[in-house]
């Protein structure tokens, strides 16, 4: 999977990020297996993280900048780090949990460096689409910088799959920011080859 700033934002912000996970569905159990994304920002920043999971808790293999040694921010314990997810394979449990055409649920995330919550809460809701509230709740692994500019809240939207008529996927994240918003569309058969 690939995102990138478009527009206007790329000439000011050019960005783009790859990123692959791997992991197992299970009787709607979630098992992640891997995490890995690649960060260019510009033609000389560049920055990864590659994490696998051992026992339901994410290892950090490798990562750049050193996430294990960054001296801006505490490491984030592995009492904390248990049953969490990345975020990519968080929207795909929101997903699932959403099966009962409802999302309203908590889903423990680590990106490597943060530990956050995602809890969702019921907007709207109609026959083929779910509109969600979403609450960014700060757990550890913050820098000071990062928590007076990161997001607190947005919006999810979620559509039923033509395929599976009874599973809604996350196809819209808005998240507001300091100046414009931060808006990813996502397709589901990227996401759930």
């Amino acid at each position: 999977m690939e995102s990138s700033t478009i527009g206007l934002t790329s000439i000011v912000y050019p960005w783009i990020q790859k990123i692959s996970v791997s992991g197992n569905i299970n009787n709607g159990n979630i098992m992640p297996i891997s995490y890995k994304i690649n960060d260019y920002r510009g033609a000389d920043k560049e920055g990864h993280i590659y994490i696998n999971y051992e026992n339901k808790i994410p290892i950090i293999i490798s990562s750049e900048a050193d996430a294990l040694n960054d001296s801006r921010r505490q490491n984030v314990s592995n009492t904390l780090k248990i049953n969490s997810f990345d975020p990519v394979t968080s929207i795909i449990a929101l997903s699932i949990l959403s099966s009962k055409n409802i999302c309203n649920t908590i889903i423990p995330v680590f990106d490597g460096r943060r530990r956050f919550d995602l809890e969702y809460r019921n907007i709207e809701k109609n026959d083929d689409m779910l509109l969600c509230n979403l609450n960014i709740k700060r757990i550890a692994g913050y820098s000071d910088k990062e928590l007076k500019k990161h997001p607190k809240e947005g919006e999810i939207k979620l559509s039923l799959l033509d395929k599976h008529k009874s599973l809604f996927f996350p196809t819209e994240v808005k998240i507001p920011l300091t100046i414009g918003s931060f808006l990813v569309k996502l397709n589901a058969n990227l996401i759930m080859e």
